[in-house]
């Protein structure tokens, strides 16, 4: 509610001086739907504000007509298509109108996840930044275990993540908690998840599955190689040492140069179980020929039991190795895997079950309670 004083001098201002309703707004200090309001009661003005006529107006059924048939096609291109049939708007208007207009995705339903009290519990390290200890500047970390029913948290600082530390503080959780949850979560597949995304191809970075015998790498680098192949890219797989094998066959230098273009070409090239055999400077100097063709323009999915210290031992004797671990790991993803081999783990399981299985042939041939047999065997009579 404003005073008369204040509606009078808006009246006189817009009928006197002929001052817009933007500049009485901004020199009397109220807001320009407050002048509106004023001049619509004394009726100089018409109470419904009349939109100005859009140059982009006879263009909208043909643009609505296009997005609706390919909802993904750029702004640039159909910014080209309407100025062909006559439209003179700026790019940048035209950009925030087909924004708009063009069609949403239908939105997905999800389903909220309810637990029961002491069915689930999430784990993962959480970072804390640093400090300073004597001389050397340690990493804080937080093991955190959260129960997924009632959100009760519990956290333990650590000085890293060793596996010692990661089990101390599973048990500490679990001596706070009073027991433990049916199904403990990690965030350890996120890593793996993100890879399948690939983009890695895209930034041309490398990716280097480590970890000992037996735990996966060799299947994740062919399931990363089927997932490129399925969407599009070329791939090709293949063990270092037949590689490097290969290369070292071919004679002559014209020889050696398709050969290498024949590796250089697919979008992934996976290298699989480097580390396992030694090599000679020449086949060093070989994969240094081939990680070089390849640095920052396509990537390699290399697996190894070898950490990088290591390396020596492989390549013994040469001199590129250290150039050849730069070029590696520039910008790559590396995933460190850790646990007991699967082989060993299902040899032992299979194992342990024909152990039971003679065990209840053995229960199965006693006889009964009271009956004896005696065994004879060739030879004399006692």
């Amino acid at each position: 509610m404003i005073s008369k004083e204040l509606e009078a001098d808006i009246l006189r201002l817009y009928h006197a001086e002929r001052w817009r309703v933007g500049t009485i707004a901004s020199q009397l200090g109220v807001h320009h739907s407050t002048v509106r309001r004023v001049l619509a009661r004394a009726g100089l003005i018409d109470p419904v504000r009349s939109k100005r006529p859009s140059m982009i107006e006879p263009f909208l059924a043909f643009v609505r007509e296009v997005l609706g048939r390919y909802p993904r096609l750029r702004a640039s291109r159909l910014y080209e298509m309407v100025r062909e049939r006559g439209y003179r708007g700026h790019p940048d208007h035209f950009r925030h109108l087909v924004a708009r207009l063009r069609p949403r995705p239908p939105a997905e339903a999800y389903l909220k996840l309810r637990t029961l009290p002491g069915e689930q519990a999430q784990v993962d390290w959480a970072h804390f930044g640093t400090a300073r200890i004597g001389r050397a500047e340690r990493a804080i970390l937080a093991f955190v275990m959260v129960l997924s029913f009632s959100r009760r948290l519990f956290v333990r600082f650590f000085l890293d993540q060793r596996m010692a530390n990661f089990l101390r503080g599973h048990v500490a959780a679990f001596e706070e908690y009073g027991g433990l949850a049916r199904v403990l979560l990690y965030d350890d597949r996120e890593q793996i998840e993100e890879l399948f995304e690939l983009g890695f191809i895209t930034e041309a970075g490398n990716v280097i599955l480590a970890g000992p015998n037996g735990v996966g790498k060799t299947m994740i680098a062919k399931n990363l190689a089927h997932h490129a192949l399925l969407v599009g890219h070329t791939a090709r797989f293949i063990t270092t040492s037949a590689l490097l094998n290969d290369l070292a066959a071919q004679n002559g230098g014209g020889a050696l140069e398709r050969r290498l273009r024949h590796y250089e070409r697919p979008r992934i090239l996976v290298l699989d179980e480097l580390g396992y055999l030694p090599c000679g400077t020449h086949h060093a100097d070989l994969l240094f020929e081939i990680v070089s063709r390849r640095y920052q323009e396509k990537p390699i999915v290399l697996t190894t039991n070898k950490p990088f210290a290591e390396w020596n031992e492989v390549f013994p004797n040469t001199s590129c190795v250290v150039a050849l671990v730069d070029r590696l790991v520039h910008r790559a993803e590396i995933v460190n895997i850790e646990g007991e081999s699967f082989r060993w783990r299902e040899a032992k399981e299979r194992t342990e079950q024909r152990a039971r299985e003679r065990a209840e042939r053995r229960r199965g041939r006693v006889p009964p309670s009271g009956k004896t047999h005696t065994a004879r065997t060739g030879g004399s009579k006692s």
